[in-house]
């Protein structure tokens, strides 16, 4: 399958990178398609490519979005969303940013960036997923006694089942948590994973949910 990755950053890559090792094309999509990024994403093998963010969309049968959260908005409002629609978009980004006190959410609770871009790109089918872990730790070392869960959430059940057979194949169990509304907790699980990881110094952490009958 094409692939397309939208943002040039180490998380980005770090996942497509574990696409590429289940055999798809991922087309790296970056303004700078001649800069130190796209570079580094070429040696990775015949089947990474790189391209316009607005082509590699074009090309990608899937389209992930890994744009820095602040920037999320004004990147999706370039793309073309008439050639976006019916796609299944992943949605990888979060409202973070760094301040002298810490990670903070810039958004929330009543909103989130998944909702924002699904208003965006209205054609296509965006389903948050892959944003609440390290992005390495999701492509190359897995959880596997029990495997680690990925949570997502999205509008389009067919969409949904796609995802699901990507975080399947990369080695993780899947858990629906309903339409695009949910991203607001996803985003809010990323930023216990970001709070948690700084203060205990260990990005390797996965969650799982366990039930009992009573």
């Amino acid at each position: 399958m094409n692939i397309a990755l939208l943002g040039s950053g180490n998380g980005g890559q770090a996942l497509g990178q574990g696409l590429l090792r289940l055999g798809h094309t991922v087309f790296l999509g970056t303004r700078d398609t001649a800069g130190e990024a796209a570079t580094k994403w070429l040696q990775n093998g015949p089947s990474a490519k790189v391209a316009s963010p607005n082509d590699a969309a074009k090309a990608g049968e899937l389209v992930i979005i890994g744009t820095k959260g602040e920037a999320v908005e004004a990147h999706v409002k370039t793309l073309d969303a008439g050639a976006m629609a019916g796609k299944v978009v992943i949605d990888i980004t979060n409202p973070l940013r760094f301040t002298a006190n810490g990670p903070e959410q810039f958004l929330g609770g009543t909103d989130s960036l998944g909702e924002r871009i699904q208003a965006a790109l209205p054609g296509a089918h965006v389903v948050k997923a892959f944003n609440h872990y390290n992005l390495a730790l999701i492509s190359n070392t897995p959880y596997t006694s029990p495997k680690g869960d990925m949570f997502i959430a999205g509008n389009d059940a067919a969409a949904k089942a796609k995802v699901t057979e990507l975080i399947d194949a990369l080695g993780w169990d899947a858990i629906d948590l309903g339409n695009i509304k949910s991203s607001r907790y996803l985003e809010a699980l990323a930023t216990i994973t970001v709070i948690h990881a700084l203060g205990d110094g260990n990005w390797n952490i996965a969650y799982k949910m366990l039930g009992r009958k009573v």
